[in-house]
Formats: structure tokens, C-alpha cells, sequence
């Protein structure tokens, strides 16, 4: 009898805890934290034989970009039938909650660059990997209330373990509104923002040779000229006082994840 394994993946802060939480509310075998038993098992190459089972990769998965691909083939590899849910959040907000409430990303650009990077590797692994996904909304979640939360479960093929799913909150609002008095787009200022400091003294630019990464992508000057690497330097802004990564698509941790 084939054994269940979901995976829960998608970019820092896009809700991926949730969604472990609540397949962990169904019946899974799991962890929602960053610490993941199922990760480490797979990795060190160690068996295990409970179902169904809940590995949750954030995309970064602490510093590092996942190969889900490779998750997926070392599930199968042990029995288990992959089943891959991938969580989207309001780009706004997921740039946001990265680049302003966390510690994902240095800049806002940062962040969408990091966002579309984890996406590209996501869809490229799942269609390498030939596995069938979900494509879910950490926002119908949260407004949805338990009905969308149930349905979500049903059409996993799980049911609800007890009686209480984990509760979910409106974590988008604080990013549209300034504690209630009304939007503050595009003048959202973070927590900790001093009205006193000129923006230039906030931010550094930086410069240096292109990041490996983002070679094939450059941006297009012209009808399909090329930056030169070699001639033009990478350049980008970040909070006065940090230096980004070597990739320039770097950051860790996991927060509203």
C-alpha cells in the first residue's frame, strides 16, 4: 500500500507555516518550524515508515534554495506518493513582509527578485519531477474561515483530526493600512521609521561584478541588447550598515512564513 507525503513550498513569508499547520491538524506527521525532521531524515539518507508525512521547505530554506526536485525523488524513493502543496500570498504584501517586517531581504527590490527566483525554481522542480500540486492562497485561508480551510483539507484527500483547525490571521492588513486610519500607499513607512532621517542616509549603494545567478537574466538595454557583465558593474541599494550576500538573492529566517 503506497504511503502519503505532502510537501508544503513557496517563497519566505508566503504562509508555509500555516499550510504545515494545518495538514499537521489533518493527520500528517510534521513539523511547521524551520526545524524539520522529515528534511533531516531525508538528507542524512535515514528511513522512516509513518503517513502520511508533511515536509515543509521555505524557498530559501535558511539561507539555502532547495532542490524539490530532489525531495520529491527521495520521497519516492521510500515508498511515498508526492503530492506538492505551493503557497502564494499577495505579491505586495509577501514583498513587504520581507523587505520591511523581516529579515528576508535588504530592499524591496530584493525581495521581489528573491519571490520570482523562488517561484522560477519551484515550477522548474515540480515540472521535472512530473507531480501533481496544489496552488494555494494563505489569503483564502485566513478570510475564508474554516470552510476554506476544510476544503483545502478534503482536496488533499485528508480529513480533520479533532476538533479545532489552527487559527489564521489577516496578517496582509498592517501592510494596507496605517493601524486603522486609513492606507498609506506608497507611503507605507516600516516600524522604527524616524521622520527625521533624509532618505539617503537610510540606504548605500553598492557595486560590484554581477552575481552568478543573475547573469542569464539581465536586464534588456535596447531591442534585445544585453547589460555587459564585464563592462557595466551590478549595482543595487540596500539599509545603510549591511552588504548583501554573494548571490544577491540572499536572507534567512522565517517569520510569517
Amino acid at each position: 500500500m503506497s504511503k502519503q507525503a505532502y510537501i508544503v513550498i513557496g517563497p519566505e513569508a508566503s504562509g508555509t507555516k500555516y499550510h504545515t499547520k494545518l495538514l499537521i491538524a489533518a493527520g500528517c506527521y510534521g513539523q511547521s518550524g524551520n526545524a524539520q525532521w522529515v528534511k533531516d531524515a531525508l538528507d542524512d539518507n535515514l528511513t522512516f515508515e509513518v503517513a502520511p508525512v508533511v515536509l515543509r521547505l521555505s524557498c530559501p530554506h535558511g539561507g539555502v534554495w532547495p532542490d524539490l526536485q530532489e525531495y520529491i525523488w527521495k520521497l519516492r524513493s521510500r515508498g511515498y506518493v508526492t503530492h506538492t502543496i505551493v503557497c502564494v500570498r499577495d505579491a505586495y504584501c509577501n514583498v513587504m513582509s520581507q523587505a520591511t517586517g523581516q529579515t528576508h531581504a535588504f530592499t524591496r527590490d530584493h525581495a521581489q527578485r528573491k519571490i520570482s527566483e523562488a517561484y522560477r525554481r519551484i515550477f522548474e522542480g515540480l515540472i521535472f519531477a512530473g507531480t501533481p500540486f496544489t496552488i494555494s492562497s494563505i489569503e483564502a485561508l485566513c478570510l475564508g474561515g474554516d470552510p476554506a480551510r476544510v476544503k483545502l483539507i478534503e482536496s488533499l484527500g485528508l480529513t480533520v483530526v479533532g476538533d479545532e483547525l489552527p487559527e489564521a490571521h489577516n496578517v496582509n492588513e498592517k501592510y494596507y493600512c496605517d493601524y486603522g486610519d486609513g492606507p498609506v500607499l506608497p507611503n507605507f513607512k516600516p516600524i522604527g521609521f524616524d521622520p527625521d532621517i533624509k532618505p539617503e542616509q537610510m540606504t548605500q549603494t553598492v557595486t560590484g561584478r554581477w552575481p552568478d545567478t543573475l547573469i542569464d537574466r539581465l536586464p534588456i538595454h535596447g531591442e534585445g541588447v544585453k547589460i555587459d557583465p564585464r563592462t557595466e558593474p551590478f549595482m543595487t541599494t540596500v539599509p545603510r550598515g549591511t552588504l548583501p550576500d554573494a548571490s544577491g538573492i540572499g536572507g534567512t529566517g522565517e517569520h510569517e512564513g
